[in-house]
């Protein structure tokens, strides 16, 4: 069923929150395994109840982009949305394993399967942890597949794994007129430039990440642009460098430059004593943050979460029209995770 569920979800994907053919399939899919079921909007909690103190939990993402998918595939998407994340491998390596544990007679932990709405917009996990925080873990695990790294090789960090983000937007206000009336100061297109030179200056000064990929501004080419709307990201591997960056960006603001900032995801940090008892895995450790940014990291410290990269090989990069897992990749996640739950017998 592996390679089918992972067709299945690739041909449905939807937007975060709004997962509702994706959660119906799943819910069918798990009807077949003893897995008590909770419901939390389009999010599903499957718990095996071995009767025991503490669980042990794996999280599978539900959720696609708005991009439309060229990969030619014959399971392709044609909803102009796309799994381009790799999320729909995520979730059938989850179902398999749902079906490995169905057959257990027992197990030292009880094992949760954590089907997770929204990781691409904000709120996804932070919507579960209220349900999630009743349960005792030894381990909360997660994992994603990730091009350019290493075919079917798994990959961790004892530093953190992934970087703190933050969301910015750069509200530049001009005066419109028409383009015979030019001034620098009054052209909001102009400003956004200098402001954008200004903070990304400030960002290299303070060695910190910050990049912007959208501005929208004006109205039509012989008028002057009233508003331009910057839209960028701030990185780091810490949040607190976020946070202290954001305070020297905000020093900037006047009557024509207002900055608003999302909520900042924490930098991803594994759990130590968890890494300790996979010392016997073949996992590769990482050396440096990367500046990938994941909401796993929300899931709190006494989760004892610990996550993994699972190398693809050279092919589409993640986020792209062209993106797909390949499903030779599907069977080595699912024996990883088992290989998992082995080490913890």
């Amino acid at each position: 069923m592996l390679e089918q569920d992972y067709k299945s979800l690739h041909q449905i994907p939807e937007l975060g929150f709004k997962e509702f053919k994706t959660s119906a399939y799943l819910l069918s899919r798990l009807a077949h395994t003893k897995a008590k079921i909770t419901k939390i909007n389009t999010g599903i909690l499957a718990f095996f109840d071995f009767q025991k103190e503490k669980t042990i939990a794996f999280r599978a993402e539900e959720d696609a982009l708005p991009i439309k998918e060229k990969t030619s595939l014959p399971y392709a998407s044609r909803n102009h949305r796309m799994h381009a994340c790799g999320h729909d491998s995520h979730m059938a390596i989850l179902l398999s394993l749902g079906d490995y544990i169905h057959h257990l007679d027992d197990y030292p932990y009880n094992l949760l399967l954590v089907f997770q709405p929204s990781e691409e917009s904000f709120g996804g996990a932070l919507s579960l942890i209220p349900s999630l925080s009743s349960f005792s873990f030894e381990a909360f695990f997660g994992m994603h597949v990730f091009p350019h790294f290493k075919k079917n090789t798994f990959y961790t960090s004892k530093i953190p794994l992934f970087s703190s983000a933050t969301e910015i937007d750069l509200i530049i206000l001009g005066k419109q007129d028409h383009i015979a009336h030019y001034k620098k100061q009054n052209d909001s297109i102009y400003l956004g430039y200098h402001y954008l030179k200004k903070i990304e200056n400030l960002a290299k000064k303070e060695k910190i990440f910050f990049h912007a990929g959208k501005i929208n501004g004006g109205t039509k080419r012989n008028v002057i642009a009233g508003k331009t709307m910057i839209k960028g990201t701030l990185r780091s591997d810490d949040i607190s460098k976020n946070e202290s960056f954001i305070k020297k960006m905000k020093a900037l603001e006047n009557d024509k430059l207002k900055i608003q900032c999302s909520p900042s995801i924490p930098s991803l940090i594994n759990d130590k004593n968890v890494l300790k008892k996979l010392d016997s895995l073949p996992l590769n450790y990482l050396n440096k943050t990367l500046f990938e940014a994941e909401d796993f990291a929300f899931y709190p410290s006494y989760f004892h979460p610990c996550f993994f990269i699972m190398g693809l090989g050279n092919i589409s990069s993640l986020h792209t029209n062209t993106f797909h897992v390949p499903l030779s990749s599907l069977k080595e996640g699912l024996n990883f995770y088992i290989s998992i739950l082995n080490l913890f017998k």
